[in-house]
């Protein structure tokens, strides 16, 4: 019995698809299946036929799912994984199958794929610049008045924390009733590779920061530099150093990165910004929202802070280093509130 060879638009797809898995092939730099040259070949029996239209859908389902995969894989250890594993369970769920779906081969092509939204895919808010300018002024309390009061005790503590956590605490109820919700708007949710890339870059910031401060009391100003805004250590309890040393080193950086790497970032993407500019501008406004500290290594902190947010397009890597660089001077306040070095 003889029979037809495919059809102009088959072969097209076909031919699609071999090339698709060839280019794929090339970039991760392994076969992740069996070759799918043969699709493009011409044959005249009726079972090569059927099979390659199975083929076909499997390279389709493929391709959605590979596009999806490679766009959150960093690794190339973890594209090799990631992409067999998902052709070993499509060529299986395709081949279980004895006849295509009705609607001919353009109808199994289109079958559809769940996919999770990218970044450039995050759903508008209806937020933008004019709500960072409602929180600013909360941020710049402790910057354009005296300073907290010269004694330990509730009214210094509440001076140090209630602005910023109050700022922070306005701009996610701005995404609540405004927007999409923290998660969504301010790119807030967990993931390893965006721990791990917080970690590794604050650690950097940490190591250069130390080399520049060395530098500046070296040929700048000698006397070591402080935490703006706090006073003597000394002056407060055990009790509220322990607290000073939560809020410093956990609680500021998540209220900081929400306010300028959530709130403003946010705001300037709302006006499809260019992401560098975005990245820029940001940094520049947290400087100038901390002059009154060693101004190269402020300006070091805002870009390793800025850059772990433009890399990994997410809010949680920008916190991470954040607490990172803030640790070691957290930890000062501490040691200096029981005694232990000198304030």
């Amino acid at each position: 019995m003889n029979h037809k060879p495919p059809s102009p638009e088959v072969r097209d797809e076909m031919i699609a698809a071999a090339r698709l898995r060839q280019t794929l092939d090339a970039k991760l730099g392994k076969n992740t299946a069996e070759s799918v040259a043969s699709l493009a070949a011409e044959t005249p029996h009726g079972p090569r036929q059927h099979r390659t239209t199975e083929e076909i859908a499997a390279a389709a389902r493929l391709r959605n799912t590979l596009d999806e995969r490679l766009g959150r894989t960093r690794s190339r250890s973890r594209r090799v994984a990631a992409v067999q594993r998902v052709d070993h369970r499509t060529l299986n769920a395709v081949s279980a199958r004895r006849t295509p779906p009705r609607g001919g081969v353009l109808a199994t092509l289109t079958v559809p794929v769940r996919r999770e939204s990218s970044p450039e895919e995050t759903p508008r808010h209806r937020w933008g610049l004019a709500s960072f300018l409602l929180v600013q002024p909360l941020l710049l309390v402790s910057l354009t008045l005296s300073g907290p009061p010269e004694q330990g005790g509730p009214a210094a503590m509440l001076w140090l924390i209630a602005p910023t956590v109050l700022a922070a605490t306005i701009a996610v109820l701005i995404t609540v009733y405004r927007g999409n919700g923290p998660v969504t708007d301010l790119r807030l949710t967990f993931s390893w590779s965006d721990l791990r890339a917080g970690l590794k870059l604050g650690t950097a910031g940490v190591v250069v920061g130390y080399v520049v401060t060395l530098l500046w009391m070296r040929f700048v100003d000698a006397s070591p530099p402080g935490l703006a805004g706090l006073g003597s250590p000394a002056n407060f309890t055990v009790v509220q150093g322990i607290v000073l040393f939560v809020y410093l080193w956990l609680v500021l950086p998540v209220c900081e990165e929400i306010i300028y790497r959530g709130l403003l970032w946010g705001g300037f993407e709302r006006h499809q910004w260019n992401r560098l500019l975005v990245f820029v501008l940001t940094t520049a406004v947290y400087t100038v929202n901390h002059l009154d500290r060693v101004i190269p290594v402020i300006v070091l902190y805002g870009l390793v802070t800025g850059l772990a947010r433009l890399v990994t397009r997410r809010l949680l890597a920008s916190v991470v280093t954040h607490q990172v660089i803030n640790f070691l001077p957290a930890l000062a306040v501490l040691l200096a509130s029981v005694g232990a070095i000198p304030s």
